[in-house]
């Protein structure tokens, strides 16, 4: 932890932590959104449910993976707004 977070950061150690914790949780709280609305709208499109949704953050994107039986059956991005297929 203290490699990947800190980054030899020792002088001011607790706020560089309390900084990536707070950017950690953010970020779990948007894949989650992002995951909800992403499934929302596949079961909107196809009346399909059952269906998983898995979040990747590519950093210049978001990109979600629509998972039936093992197999991805859409991807789809978040802009921040709306989810559209890729």
């Amino acid at each position: 932890m203290e490699k990947a977070v800190l980054k030899g950061e020792q002088a001011n150690a607790e706020q560089v932590f309390g900084q990536w914790l707070t950017k950690a949780k953010a970020n779990a709280k948007i894949k989650q959104e992002v995951k909800a609305k992403a499934l929302e709208y596949y079961e909107k499109k196809t009346e399909k449910k059952g269906a998983i949704a898995r979040v990747t953050d590519f950093v210049c994107h978001i990109q979600i993976d629509i998972i039936e039986n093992n197999k991805i059956v859409v991807s789809l991005t978040y802009n921040g707004r709306e989810i559209q297929e890729i």
